[in-house]
């Protein structure tokens, strides 16, 4: 066989139309266990001869370029007359990955970073919840005061400007209370506490519109993606989990692909099957992962509910006394860096007036750190509580137990607070 029929065909058997051709016209496979079969060999050096004589080719580059792209590789050809290929079936170039290629440069990266003492901006992620009239929009404000940390390895920014995304309308009044002097003014011309009011109400059902104030609350929480100073809190999340659920469910409803509907409250009038619940998490997750990038402070605000004990109906349960947490969405925790609860707490005290003693009632509102990623194994729930909390507070702790070294050097230089 001529040597530049032999190139050809080999190049041949690679392409995917000329097996296609075959096995249209002959109903038989081109390829076996990733090799051709014989008869398929046969048609290819055929096409290959007829394709050399109409064309009249004289040089081999041409050939090549015409026939084939470049990136395919020409096989040894065997000393017999029969055509020897290799495997046709492809390895993912991801699979030929190097060490050089992927973890060199990584390695370099750590190098410069921590030898020559490069420190990284980073906020934390936090999760709080609590029932009515315990303190959350207060503690979420107070991340106006927060005026940053250094540490030996990462800088907390600092917590103003804040970022408030809501759809309740439960903000502007604790503002204009408590935190009034961070509004526009003289000082700060701008102001300092920013709330974007991401509620649209249907015109013909006066209700909420799940789709329009969806839409809202991610723009308002994507474009803060670049900002490098501030807090961003987002109340409140449970509410932005059933909308993400309303809104992409119902829309795929329309379409006929699933059968799902809600009431008044935006909740799902059956259960949610398994395929359903695993689509609205991948949503969830997807906005969960994406703040986890950011550089500021992030506050997602939950809701509690009462636990009710088991009965035969409704008159047979009773509050047991507990709460439980209605996080918006199962698994969230395992994104956030720190998890708490607010809870208000009635004490006796006793005053003396005039010579007379006597005993009064007071509620104090507290915040209980249940969980932490940067907590010893042996951390118990619990066990730290503030009083009266402020964000201030919880920042101060995170940095007792972040990173670990400080707790040796709490008065080093590396670690001190921002003026």
């Amino acid at each position: 066989m001529d040597n530049k029929i032999k190139k050809v065909a080999l190049k041949m058997l690679q392409l995917k139309k000329f097996q296609s051709l075959y096995e249209k016209s002959t109903d038989k496979e081109a390829l076996k266990h990733g090799h051709p079969t014989k008869e398929f060999e046969k048609f290819v050096i055929t096409s290959a001869t007829k394709y050399i004589e109409k064309k009249n080719i004289k040089q081999e580059k041409q050939k090549e370029i015409e026939i084939i792209p470049e990136s395919f590789s020409i096989p040894d050809i065997s000393v017999d007359s029969k055509i020897q290929t290799k495997s046709l079936i492809k390895v993912p170039e991801v699979f030929k990955s190097t060490f050089d290629e992927v973890w060199t440069p990584t390695i370099k990266k750590e190098m410069d970073t921590y030898l020559q003492g490069k420190k990284r901006k980073k906020g934390f992620l936090m999760y709080f919840d609590g029932g009515a009239k315990t303190g959350k929009t207060h503690f979420a404000q107070s991340a106006v005061e927060f005026k940053g940390y250094k540490s030996k390895y990462r800088d907390i920014p600092s917590g103003r400007p804040v970022f408030i995304i809501e759809a309740d309308n439960a903000n502007i009044d604790e503002t204009e209370t408590k935190w009034h002097k961070y509004l526009p003014s003289e000082k700060h011309p701008e102001g300092l506490i920013h709330i974007q009011m991401c509620y649209i109400e249907d015109k013909e059902t006066k209700i909420i519109d799940p789709e329009k104030t969806l839409y809202n609350i991610y723009a308002a929480l994507f474009s803060l993606s670049q900002i490098e100073e501030g807090t961003i809190v987002l109340d409140p999340f449970p509410l932005f989990c059933d909308l993400i659920l309303f809104v992409y469910m119902l829309k795929h409803t329309s379409e006929g692909k699933f059968d799902i509907s809600f009431d008044e409250f935006l909740k799902p009038e059956r259960k949610i099957t398994i395929f359903e619940y695993q689509y609205k998490k991948k949503l969830i997750y997807e906005v969960l992962r994406k703040l986890r990038n950011y550089k500021v402070n992030i506050i997602l605000i939950g809701n509690v509910k009462p636990e009710y004990s088991t009965g035969k109906n409704m008159y047979d349960s009773k509050k047991t006394g507990r709460f439980l947490t209605d996080s918006g969405q199962t698994g969230s925790d395992y994104w956030v860096d720190v998890i708490g609860r607010f809870f208000k707490k009635t004490e006796e005290i006793q005053m003396k007036k005039g010579g007379n003693v006597t005993t009064k009632n007071i509620t104090r509102r507290y915040l209980a750190i249940t969980d932490c990623r940067f907590e010893e194994e042996e951390f118990l729930n619990d066990s730290v509580i503030f009083k009266a909390p402020k964000f201030i507070d919880i920042m101060k702790y995170l940095m007792r137990v972040y990173p670990k070294w400080a707790n040796q050097n709490l008065l080093g230089l590396e670690y001190k607070t921002i003026n």
